[in-house]
């Protein structure tokens, strides 16, 4: 579930509370408690970073004041809640997420005062595409054919050669003018021929509308 700014200021003050227990921790315009000294949390700044594809980033500013009667406890407590958000880099809310803190003091004005900057980021929603109304379809053109001849050295012609080729495991036996005719094939790249005949074997690459001469050491 999104976290809202609410979460935040809910766990500031619970963080705040944990860690300074001897003081009283009020929001907003709440009333502290008059017998303690209080620590004053407002909501005083709200940006959006929107520099991230991916997510949305609010920016909530608070401003933290102590409040006493007694100067020295003034600095000495706000002196506390500096260090201890300065070693808070990063707030960890309900449900796990964190949300990185920036700390900077206000050098004027009294009583002594902290902003400190929230950044509470959202996963942006992706507007879905349109809907897809027929299915692509994927054309292979049959553009040509791989054909030859088996031949001796001599140039003879040899019948009943076995012609492979692997890729598409396509065979198929030479014909008695040693001639062989693969049709129907992709249009696409190229495939490796392989003649055998005894033990004899021949292989060469060929496109589709190539004519191949495959030669074997054969006799005649």
């Amino acid at each position: 579930m999104a976290q809202a700014a609410d979460s935040v200021t809910r766990g500031l003050k619970a963080w705040i509370e944990a860690r300074f227990g001897e003081a009283d921790v009020a929001v907003g315009s709440t009333e502290v408690d008059a017998g303690r000294a209080g620590i004053r949390l407002v909501l005083i700044g709200l940006g959006i970073d929107s520099s991230d594809r991916r997510a949305t980033t609010l920016l909530l500013s608070y401003k933290i004041t102590i409040e006493t009667a007694d100067p020295l406890e003034l600095h000495r407590l706000a002196s506390e809640v500096a260090f201890g958000l300065s070693e808070l880099p990063l707030l960890v809310l309900e449900g796990g997420q964190g949300v990185p803190l920036d700390l900077k003091p206000v050098s004027d004005g009294e009583p002594p005062a902290l902003v400190l900057t929230a950044r509470l980021a959202r996963a942006r929603r992706v507007p879905a595409g349109p809907a897809v109304l027929k299915p692509m379809i994927l054309e292979v053109s049959d553009v040509g054919a791989v054909e030859g001849m088996v031949a001796t050295c001599e140039g003879s012609p040899i019948s009943d050669a076995l012609i492979e080729i692997p890729s598409l495991e396509l065979r198929q036996r030479s014909r008695p003018d040693g001639s062989f005719r693969f049709s129907g094939l992709p249009g696409l790249g190229s495939f490796t021929v392989i003649a055998r005949k005894s033990l004899a074997e021949a292989r060469a690459n060929a496109r589709p509308g190539e004519r191949l001469t495959l030669t074997l050491a054969v006799k005649d």
